[in-house]
């Protein structure tokens, strides 16, 4: 996720999104493996999976999981997106 992406989305910009480590430009999340690499070392990748889970995102690392990796977590019922 760039910054410019993060600027034009339609949504209020929740205050940990601005900490993120994916909007830092120098970094490449050109691939998923990329992408989760720097997850990794993201100091809000809770928040982040929980934004994801509760608005259904089907595109992108998000909290550090692929797209298969979130419709996995839900439908073995994991992460309540509301109880964070």
């Amino acid at each position: 996720m760039s910054p410019d992406l993060l600027s034009g989305l339609a949504w209020t910009d929740p205050a940990w999104m601005s900490r993120a480590a994916c909007t830092d430009a120098t970094q490449d999340a050109s691939t998923d493996e990329a992408a989760v690499a720097i997850c990794r070392q993201c100091q809000v990748v809770e928040p982040c999976l929980s934004f994801a889970l509760s608005r259904d995102e089907t595109d992108g690392v998000w909290g550090g999981l692929t797209p298969d990796d979130r419709r996995l977590l839900k439908s073995l019922g994991g992460l309540d997106p509301h109880t964070r």
